[in-house]
């Protein structure tokens, strides 16, 4: 039976101090000897996603942006991709819609809420904000569909949804960031369709693996078999209301790396047939 691993980066297979992978480095070993797609969920944007794998030495799909955009590469694992738009290498599937117009609203929203977001701050602020490097935190500002935001007053968040619900956007919160994106969008709706195109091409369904800490994985935790949730760094849980869920029993890279070992042990996988 064939396995699947969704995760997002940040605080789970990225540790939250330090952007670093290295407490994950026995299980991603093994997905990489068994060819495991390992697909990044994340609301990071497309260039520190391929910044990432590029470190992790992977080439599966990833999903960016809170679920706004699916990047398959050119001919993976004979995906039948023909109706999803070609770019840069990739079939692009889209739910988010195009930045200019978050970054508008979010322009709106300021004349009643005390929000400021990515392209209200220059690579320095974000840098200091996030503890990225400053090459990274360059890459962290090429928004296309979304916006990470502050809410100065976080009392006011629930009139902000409502506010942002009227506009057919919705409001995610993140580790360090809530993030603004286009309603029809989520982690959930984009796992979901790529799990539909890795069934057409194998012969019974695969066992898929949601890895996530903070309420923005919850749709994603929502829609795979085994969902974990991974503590954050001083050991809280994310309020993921979700029957069968898996706790994790350390925060970052090294918790992620004994749940996944652990799943992997418990269970008999086969890699994915390449074409």
């Amino acid at each position: 039976m064939a396995v699947i691993i969704f995760t997002d980066l940040d605080a789970s297979l990225l540790d939250h101090e330090g952007y670093g992978f290295a407490g994950a480095a026995e299980a991603l070993e093994w997905i990489r000897r068994d060819r495991i797609p390992l697909i990044a969920v994340t609301s990071k944007c497309r260039p520190e996603v391929e910044a990432v794998r590029m470190q992790l030495g992977i080439r599966d799909p990833f999903i960016v942006e809170s679920g706004a955009a699916l990047y398959v590469p050119e001919g993976y694992r004979r995906l039948r991709v023909s109706d999803a738009l070609p770019e840069e290498g990739y079939r692009v599937f889209r739910w988010g819609m195009p930045y200019r117009l978050v970054r508008d609203a979010l322009a709106a929203a300021r004349q009643r809420f005390p929000v400021r977001g990515f392209g209200d701050m220059d690579a320095a602020e974000v840098m200091r904000r996030t503890g990225l490097p400053l090459d990274q935190a360059i890459l962290a500002r090429q928004r296309e569909h979304s916006e990470p935001f502050i809410l100065a007053d976080p009392s006011r968040l629930r009139d902000l949804e409502n506010w942002a619900a009227a506009r057919d956007l919705a409001i995610v919160r993140g580790g360090r960031f809530f993030h603004l994106i286009a309603a029809a969008q989520s982690k959930g709706r984009a796992v979901t369709h790529l799990i539909g195109l890795f069934r057409q091409i194998l012969d019974k369904p695969p066992v898929t693996i949601g890895i996530g800490d903070s309420p923005n994985d919850a749709s994603m935790l929502a829609v795979v078999d085994l969902p974990v949730l991974l503590p954050h760094d001083d050991g809280t849980l994310a309020q993921v209301p979700l029957a069968g869920l898996i706790r994790g029993r350390a925060p970052g890279s090294r918790g992620w790396n004994q749940v996944v070992l652990r799943l992997l042990a418990a269970n008999v996988f086969t890699a994915i047939a390449s074409p």
